[in-house]
């Protein structure tokens, strides 16, 4: 299948690493004898994140956001790399690092949540906050950056159904490689 979003193809091994990347998840999360039943789902699931990002991406690059080679050549020594990696490797960290920049800064404004937000998650959950005064107070922390977590992964996911409802998204078969090969005389 070819998936074009607003003219540029996402290659196939981009959904192949994004169904990986969610396969992984769902086996560290303790349920792998149920991850057949799944996988449509993981599928339908990791189409949907690569399409996202390439919106991301996209309006990222609309914005003229920019990754530096100084940014680049920092990101590749914290992988160990050297500055021997292929082109393909750069432009997919660049991609990447543009789209971290895109998400940051519309997630930047998200407000942390108020007393009234942590409260009612409290009541909606009191078994996580009984204990000594220092675990409660480890949780309500937890619980702030939790909510907050929460409420930039809404703004985000509002933004790229935005996106996506400006985009134009379209699948194709890709043809069999004898239809595609040219007739011979």
């Amino acid at each position: 299948m070819l998936l074009l979003v607003n003219g540029e193809t996402v290659a196939p091994m981009e959904v192949e690493r994004e169904y990986r990347r969610l396969e992984a998840l769902w086996r560290e999360r303790g349920a792998p004898e149920a991850l057949d039943a799944q996988r449509p789902a993981l599928m339908r699931q990791a189409l949907d994140h690569a399409i996202g990002r390439r919106l991301l991406l996209q309006e990222a690059r609309r914005q003229d956001l920019k990754v530096s080679e100084v940014e680049l050549k920092a990101v590749l020594r914290q992988l160990g790399e050297t500055e021997s990696v292929t082109e393909d490797v750069r432009r997919r960290l660049e991609e990447a690092l543009l789209v971290e920049k895109i998400v940051q800064a519309l997630t930047a404004k998200v407000a942390e949540p108020g007393a009234e937000e942590v409260s009612f998650f409290r009541a909606q959950h009191p078994e996580f906050f009984s204990g000594t005064q220092a675990l409660e107070t480890e949780r309500s922390d937890a619980t702030v950056r939790y909510l907050h977590a929460q409420k930039r992964n809404q703004a985000l996911d509002a933004f790229v159904a935005q996106l996506r409802r400006a985009a134009l998204i379209e699948t194709a078969a890709v043809p069999a490689a004898e239809d595609a090969a040219p007739a011979s005389d």
